[in-house]
Formats: structure tokens, C-alpha cells, sequence
């Protein structure tokens, strides 16, 4: 919900971030959708240059080269057709070439204060049109346990969707490329949706003609 806020107030805001990198609400936007998509790190997507995109087809990706990665390897992200679109989309309308970087995103000690202040946007946006009932900690940069939001949060996002959507944890392993199965359990395993219930469930209705049919 609090992403579909943040779409809203930047969507609607033309207003540049103040630095010598200039990136305006859209192009803003697109970083923190990829991130949330994708998984990648802002170092990862400040390194991304239009070539490293293919957005055409069935199956649009971005290729990130090994020198960029944290391991050090090749990372291949594929992404939805909504934030393929948008991507292209920015890329048109800014007449970017392939070897130009994808996004004018500031320094990396700045990223995490430009989407505090999106955050605080979004939020304006949020009371103006709801009147602001609802949590303290809605679409705050610092919640009620002192938490602060930055922006290996949406990295964080990423994993958090593909747990609660109950995809298999190999495969959130490979999207967020972490280096074991029990780095990507501990970070995420309390987020699978009963996932104990669900294996009951699916078991109890073997009976022992299920059993031999199944074996034979």
C-alpha cells in the first residue's frame, strides 16, 4: 500500500532532486520499482547503463556486468512487463543511448535522503486525500521502534514479496542472489504463508490407493 502511495505523489510531481544528479520524480520512481522488482542494490542499479537492458520480448531483463555485483558475478534480473514499460518509456523521453547510464541517481550517501524524502511526500499526498487515519508509522522514514528507512529497504521488499507470495525459496535465493539457502531462510523463512498448514493439507489426502497409484 505504501508503494502505491509513492507511485501516486511521484507520478504526479515534476520536481527534481536537488543535486548535481538530477533525477526527477519518474525516473526516481523507476529506480525504487526496479529495486522493489528486482532486488538489485543502488550501487547496482546507479552502475546500470541503457545497453544493459533488453526490453523488447517476451521476457525483458537487465544484464548487470560482474564488476558491479557484490559477488562479483554476473547478475541476470528479468522484469515484469509494468516496469519494462516504464523503463522504456523513461528512456524515450530522456533520447538516452546505450552507453549512457540508465538513471541520473545522486551520490550513494544521498540515495537513501532522497527516498526519505519521497517517503515524506508520498505522505503528504496520503493525508490530503485520506485525512491521515491509519498507522504512525504509514509511510514513515522512521517508525515507532526507531527504525529508519533507506534504500536497501526495497531490496528488502523484494525478498519479503516473493516469501509472502509462497515462491519456492531456491528461486528467491537465485532473484536476490544470496550466496547460501540459509541466508535467503533466515532472512525470509517467517514470511512463507503458513507453509506448515499448507504441507498438512496437501499430505492428508493420500490414501493408501493414492500411495499405490502413485507408486506403480
Amino acid at each position: 500500500e505504501e508503494v502505491s502511495w509513492i507511485e501516486r505523489a511521484l507520478e504526479t510531481k515534476r520536481e527534481k532532486y536537488n543535486n548535481k544528479r538530477k533525477a526527477d520524480s519518474r525516473e526516481r520512481l523507476a529506480c525504487y520499482l526496479l529495486a522493489i522488482r528486482t532486488g538489485l542494490r543502488s550501487s547496482e542499479i546507479a552502475a546500470l547503463r541503457v545497453g544493459d537492458f533488453e526490453l523488447t520480448g517476451a521476457k525483458p531483463k537487465v544484464v548487470l556486468e560482474g564488476r558491479f555485483t557484490k559477488n562479483g558475478m554476473q547478475a541476470i534480473q528479468y522484469l515484469d512487463m509494468k516496469i519494462a514499460d516504464r523503463i522504456k518509456k523513461q528512456f524515450k523521453v530522456k533520447s538516452l543511448k546505450a552507453a549512457d547510464l540508465a538513471f541520473n541517481l545522486p551520490r550513494r550517501a544521498q540515495r537513501s535522503n532522497m527516498l526519505r524524502r519521497d517517503f515524506v511526500a508520498a505522505r503528504e499526498v496520503w493525508e490530503h486525500e485520506t485525512g491521515g487515519k491509519g498507522s504512525e508509522d504509514f509511510l514513515s522514514t522512521c517508525n515507532s521502534k526507531g527504525e529508519v528507512i533507506n534504500f536497501h529497504c526495497l531490496r528488502h521488499t523484494c525478498g519479503a514479496w516473493l516469501a509472502q507470495a509462497g515462491i519456492n525459496p531456491k528461486t528467491i535465493q537465485s532473484i536476490m542472489r544470496h550466496s547460501s539457502i540459509k541466508l535467503t531462510m533466515d532472512t525470509y523463512g517467517h514470511l512463507f504463508p503458513d507453509a506448515e498448514v499448507d504441507a498438512v493439507h496437501k499430505t492428508a489426502s493420500f490414501s493408501s490407493n493414492e500411495r499405490n497409484e502413485i507408486f506403480k
